[in-house]
Parts: structure tokens; C-alpha cells; sequence
């Protein structure tokens, strides 16, 4: 970065300028240059480990940052006509004023009004209550700390977005790398192979792909009360995780979403007192390819889960020990694809459903040394060509091809030679 710089600071020092004092020209390398309030900095240039510090009151112009050179603006400051180049960070909230540009175009804050920062390098935006950031670029160590609202946002490889309660996010790109912790509400966020931790927010319209993973309750340590998600589509390659709290209305095509449960939930997480149950609600489609786990305890009574040809639900009862264990679930309509039901070593197994309607599959996986008439019932409304295959945990054949044959009652089926 060029200069015609004339005072040059690089020794470590901290030098302050004073109310009344204008300092000029200044090439910053290595310390502090502080600006007071009613002091003045022009045509300051800051690299390496030179930070600029501009206090409430105080004035700065035509400064230039970049290569590690750190500029701060306080709440009440002024910083006009920045040139930002690469490795530069500047931190500031949304009661600064300041405009300049940077490699990705222009940028300014002016009265609670965030547009275009990039924030990389330990640079960071706050965005207070009742203010809006829209158009920010996150990069390696930059954040975006919203208790207002933000839209917009892309958040590239070491950023990370972090949305308060209170505060709300739209139209947010979280790609390779990028981190979106949420505790607030999000709408419309692009998971494009990043990471989404809600905890215990709000989401609707989420997409997760190309190797992203959105988790639900959880920031992979802590297991947080009530969170909720809505209308959430995995496409290939994306995976969600459901640790505490609602699932509603879902979307697989390609990718894995799984439930977990009290009962399957990592011992080492710390969990809240008043953490909320894990729930399946609304409508669920498992298309080509695409996989749902569902640990046991679960509710999935208000779920209604359609498996397309080519996609695989699997109930893991493996956790329970007994001889009995039971699987309940609202409806289930098999177009074509597999269920699995994953057990010990139970002797009975229960499938209780308000209805099982289509054509499939159901894959009962045991490690019973016996196989009898009894050993699967089905309760509730059961229609359609659904043909049980019975497995060892090897997936290797037990017996010959069953199917369920409808009770005359019409309220279950049990097991018949196909």
C-alpha cells in the first residue's frame, strides 16, 4: 500500500491525539494511534500490527487499513472516505458513522443503517436493536453480531453470523467454512456447505446442500431447550440434525436428516433442565436417495412421512432393552420405499400408526434367535401391497417373504407368507 506519509509509528507505543488536535499523514505499523473526542486524524495509513482507534466524538479521514491493520470506531465516531484493501479489519457497531470502500465495492454506517462491510481478519459489525446491516460480506475471523435485524448476508469460509434473541436474519448465504449461529429468528438461509446451529430459535425455509449441516438444539457441546424449524429441504449432500426441540415439514432429496432422542442423545452434552422433547410434525417427504434416522422416543405422532422410491426411513429401537418394543408414528405412506425398524433383541415388536398405506417395504432388523408368527404386529389403518423382510444385524435374510395382511377389523395387520 502506497503512501506519502510523513510521521511514521512503529515502535509499539500508544499515542493519543487530543481534543483540539489534528494529526496528519501518518503511516501506522506496529501500536495505537487513539483519536479523543473533538480531535481529528487525516490520511492515516495502518498495516501490520498498527490499530487506529477512533473514540466517541473523535474524527477520521481518508484512512487506509489493510494488510493485518485494524481500525475501530466507536459508538458516536466518525470515519469518512476509508479505503479498505486486503487483511484489513475494521469493528464497529451501527451507532457509527462511517463510508468508504473495499475490494467488493463500497460500504457505509450512518443512523443504525449497515450496507456492503466486508469483515474479515477479526473485524466485526454489531448490529444493535432496532438497527438493520444488509449486504455483508463475512471472511476469514469476521462477525456479524445482530440483535436488530440483517439481511442478506454471506458468510464465506472462518466467518461467522451470530443472530440474538430478538434479532432476526433473511436471505442469509452460508458457504464452505461458514459458521450461523442462531438464537433469534432466520428466514431463508442458504446453507451452501457451512454450518447452522440453531439454539433454540427460529427458522423457516432452509436449505442445506453440498456438504452443509444445520443442527436443531444443539451447538455440538450443549443441548439447548425449545428451537424449532419449519418447511426445512436437505438436497444432496446436505445433512440435519435434530438434538432438542420441533421439526415441521421437511423435504429430502439426496440428503440425511436424523433425529435424535433422550435416549440417544451423546452422554457428554450438557443438556438444560427444561430442554424441550424432540418432535416430528407436518408433512415429510424422503425422495430418491434421501435418508431419515429417527432414535427412539421421539414424538412422531402429528408426522406425515411419504418414502419415495429410492428413500429409506429407519426407526432405531436398538437402544431399548426387552423383549417388547414399540414404534409409533402418525401416518406413513410408502411410494415405493423402505422402512426400517431397527431392534436388539426384542421377540415382539410393535408398529403402531394411524395409517400405513402404498407399496414398500418394511425391514425389521433383530438380533432375536427366533422368528415367530407374532414376532411384528401392526396397529392402526393399513392398506396396499407392504411386503416385511426380517434381517440379522448383517442385513442377512432370517426367513422366507412376508407381507401384512390387513386385520379384518381394519384397525392392524400381522404377518402372512407373501
Amino acid at each position: 500500500m502506497g503512501s506519502d506519509a510523513k510521521n511514521l509509528m512503529s515502535d509499539g507505543n500508544v499515542q493519543i491525539v487530543k481534543t483540539g488536535e489534528v494529526i496528519g499523514a501518518t503511516q501506522l505499523t506496529e501500536g495505537e494511534l487513539i483519536v479523543e473526542a473533538g480531535a481529528r486524524a487525516e490520511n492515516t495509513v495502518v498495516t501490520g500490527a498498527g490499530w487506529l482507534k477512533v473514540a466517541t466524538g473523535g474524527i477520521a479521514k481518508c484512512t487506509q487499513y489493510g494488510n493485518n491493520g485494524t481500525l475501530s470506531v466507536s459508538d458516536g465516531a466518525i470515519a469518512t472516505d476509508i479505503v479498505q484493501s486486503e487483511g484489513g479489519a475494521i469493528s464497529l457497531s451501527t451507532l457509527a458513522t462511517v463510508n468508504g470502500r473495499h475490494p467488493e465495492g463500497e460500504f457505509s454506517v450512518d443512523q443504525g443503517y449497515a450496507c456492503g462491510l466486508l469483515l474479515e481478519n477479526g473485524g466485526n459489525l454489531r448490529v444493535l436493536e432496532g438497527h438493520r446491516a444488509e449486504k455483508i460480506i463475512l471472511d476469514q475471523e469476521g462477525g456479524l453480531l445482530v440483535n436488530g435485524t440483517t439481511s442478506a448476508v454471506v458468510v464465506d469460509e472462518g466467518g461467522e453470523l451470530l443472530v440474538y434473541p430478538g434479532g432476526e436474519a433473511s436471505n442469509c448465504e452460508i458457504n464452505q467454512g461458514g459458521v450461523f449461529m442462531l438464537a433469534g429468528k432466520a428466514s431463508d438461509t442458504l446453507l451452501a456447505g457451512g454450518t447452522m446451529n440453531n439454539l433454540g430459535g427460529e427458522d423457516s425455509d432452509t436449505i442445506v446442500e453440498n456438504g452443509a449441516i444445520y443442527r436443531l438444539g444443539t451447538d455440538g457441546l450443549q443441548l439447548y431447550s425449545s428451537g424449532k424449524t419449519q418447511n426445512l429441504s436437505i438436497n444432496v449432500g446436505g445433512r440435519a440434525e435434530v438434538h432438542a426441540g420441533t421439526l415441521e415439514n421437511a423435504v429430502i432429496q439426496g440428503g440425511t436428516v436424523i433425529l435424535l432422542s433422550p435416549t440417544s442423545a451423546d452422554e457428554n452434552f450438557v443438556v438444560e433442565e427444561d430442554r424441550a422433547p424432540v418432535e416430528l410434525t407436518g408433512s415429510v417427504a424422503l425422495l430418491d436417495g434421501a435418508s431419515m434416522i429417527i432414535g427412539y422416543g421421539a414424538d412422531l405422532q402429528q408426522s406425515t412421512i411419504t418414502v419415495q422410491q429410492g428413500g429409506v426411513l429407519i426407526l432405531d429401537g436398538s437402544t431399548v432393552k426387552g423383549d417388547s418394543v414399540t414404534f409409533s408414528v402418525g401416518n406413513i405412506n410408502l411410494n415405493g420405499g423402505k422402512l426400517w425398524l431397527i431392534t436388539d433383541a426384542a421377540t415382539q415388536v410393535h408398529l403402531k400408526v394411524k395409517r400405513l398405506r402404498g407399496e414398500g417395504a418394511i425391514c425389521l432388523q433383530t438380533s432375536a434367535k427366533e422368528i415367530s408368527p407374532d414376532f411384528i404386529n401392526v396397529k392402526g389403518e393399513v392398506t396396499g401391497d407392504i411386503h416385511v423382510e426380517i434381517t440379522d444385524a448383517s442385513r442377512q435374510t432370517l426367513c422366507n417373504a412376508l407381507k401384512l395382511q390387513p386385520d379384518e377389523d381394519g384397525i392392524g395387520a400381522t404377518l402372512q407368507p407373501a
